[in-house]
Order: structure tokens, then sequence, then C-alpha cells
């Protein structure tokens, strides 16, 4: 399984468990905070 920490919480959560549309928003949320990070 994959897990990707969840930016808005803090915790980890189970990305098999999302549905695609939820999986692509991680991934939006995940880029976009890297972004404010690398910025």
């Amino acid at each position: 399984m994959t897990h990707l920490p969840d930016w808005t919480s803090g915790d980890m959560i189970d990305v098999s468990t999302l549905e695609f549309g939820e999986g692509i928003a991680v991934l939006e949320k995940t880029l976009e905070a890297l972004e404010s990070i690398l910025a």
C-alpha cells in the first residue's frame, strides 16, 4: 500500500482507500506543499 502525508491534517493517509478524484486532490495538495517548501 502507498501512503502519502495528508498536508491538511498532518496524518498519514492510505491513498488506496481513496476514490480516484480524491487521490488527485491529495496529489495536488502535496505538490502545492512541496512548491511552497521549495519556493
